[in-house]
């Protein structure tokens, strides 16, 4: 089997990655540790530890096609291994401050130097079960020093054979295959159309003027920006528009819009995090990727995977600021507080705009044109007591403005159905409908 870095990277460590911390591997880690140091009352660092050698044995079956230089894990790479799954202990605060013991070299398997050690720890009395997270981190952190180690040693290996070996940084493909998608001509007047949102349609404008302009004098330009705003204001559309306009005017590579939220950035384990959140901004490369509830990312605890997101994402937003345009978005008080946790968004981010709730004339446009594309007409008193409903919640801070009118019209749709049932081609809301449904709501 011929040595090779590019396996190390590209197969056993994210085989390794993808096994730490999952159920199999603690229950594995558990089993070790009770035979291994007879217990199962173990420290947050000897259960960093067993979940390292656990996954080390369920490499060695799983795994193959990898060349592995056993001799390149020694007595000294064991004891860093060691110590870097006890500062799972000092960020705890609990189990033993034991240096790593020497290696007692049982034979379990390829990578039996590693998993042979054992330390010599006095049992921790308390055990690490409630903080998994971070123990997980640490051995992570522990799996990426031993593959590093791993890699060293074949490109010595290498250089001994044929002369030194240059590595390749992974990067983010920024080439996008051309796509065949029509300029929408009437993106910006789709824009003007919108309900409301009158400074905010003068703001896109001149955001698009200035690019243009920046883009013919050969400035690098900054896409990025924050949309500040209650749920159902409009964001999403806006953001959606901005990426048709901001392409028709050769400002956007295409027309790629990617909507998401934390769940489409962070993942379940640690180290698998960045990963996601890159292959997420790859997919909007050229054009929009839309963040909803951005101030989710920081959980704001230390544990949190959002914060390996953030740092992602913070790298990407700057390596690719001209070429993929970032709105974050989402309630004012959150946002400011996570761009104070994290300041390298405000050297990112130099576009703010705030979505102000619907007032009540406009809130009327929506629900007629909400109506009217359901085919239904709304008689002015009912109209009016819809109004009173709908605005009467306007003060609460999480208004959720059009969408807030859509569930009220839906409701109350549902109710004209029942008085009309035998009335098929009746679409006629009425005040009674609107009472009908305030009696039971």
């Amino acid at each position: 089997m011929e040595p090779s870095v590019d396996r190390i990277n590209s197969v056993l460590r994210p085989a390794l990655k993808n096994r730490i911390g999952t159920q199999e591997n603690v229950y594995g880690a558990r089993a070790l540790a009770q035979k291994e140091w007879n217990t199962t009352s173990l420290s947050a660092g000897q259960l960093a530890y067993a979940l390292v050698l656990d996954t080390v044995l369920w490499c060695d079956n799983n795994v193959k096609d990898v060349f592995i230089p056993v001799d390149a894990v020694d007595d000294n790479v064991v004891q860093m291994i060691g110590n870097i799954c006890l500062k799972a202990d000092s960020t705890h605060g609990k189990g033993s401050k034991a240096v790593a013991g020497a290696a007692v070299g049982l034979n379990f398997g390829v990578l039996g130097a590693l998993v042979g050690a054992t330390f010599g720890w006095a049992i921790g009395q308390n055990a690490a079960n409630n903080d998994l997270q971070s123990v997980v981190m640490y051995a992570n952190q522990a799996i990426d020093y031993l593959c590093d180690v791993l890699c060293n040693k074949i490109k010595e290996i290498l250089n001994n054979v044929r002369g030194p070996v240059v590595e390749q940084k992974p990067q983010i493909d920024t080439s996008s295959t051309p796509k065949q998608v029509p300029i929408d001509e009437d993106a910006e007047k789709k824009l003007n159309e919108l309900i409301g949102l009158s400074s905010i349609k003068r703001q896109v404008l001149m955001m698009k003027a200035s690019l243009k302009k920046q883009k013919v004098t050969g400035n690098k330009i900054n896409l990025h920006m924050c949309f500040y705003g209650n749920p159902g204001t409009g964001k999403t559309e806006v953001a959606r528009l901005i990426g048709k306009i901001f392409y028709n005017e050769g400002i956007l590579e295409n027309q790629n819009f990617v909507e998401t939220d934390r769940s489409g950035l962070v993942a379940e384990y640690i180290g698998q995090t960045a990963i996601k959140t890159h292959e997420t901004f790859k997919k909007a490369m050229g054009g929009v990727l839309f963040i909803d509830e951005a101030y989710a990312l920081d959980g704001g605890y230390d544990n949190d995977f959002g914060k390996e997101a953030v740092a992602a994402l913070l790298k990407d937003m700057e390596d690719y600021r001209d070429k993929v345009c970032v709105i974050l978005a989402g309630y004012k008080e959150p946002m400011d507080k996570m761009f104070d946790l994290n300041p390298g968004f405000k050297s990112r981010v130099n576009r703010y705009i705030e979505f102000p709730n619907y007032n009540r004339d406009e809130m009327r446009e929506i629900l007629l044109f909400m109506a009217k594309k359901a085919k239904y007409s709304i008689e002015q008193d009912a109209l009016e007591k819809m109004l009173d409903i709908i605005m009467a919640k306007s003060n609460d801070k999480n208004f959720s403005n059009a969408r807030e009118a859509r569930n009220v019209l839906d409701s109350i749709i549902d109710v004209q159905a029942l008085r009309t049932e035998n009335d098929l081609h009746n679409t006629t809301i009425k005040l009674e409908d609107v009472c009908e449904y305030i009696k039971y709501s």
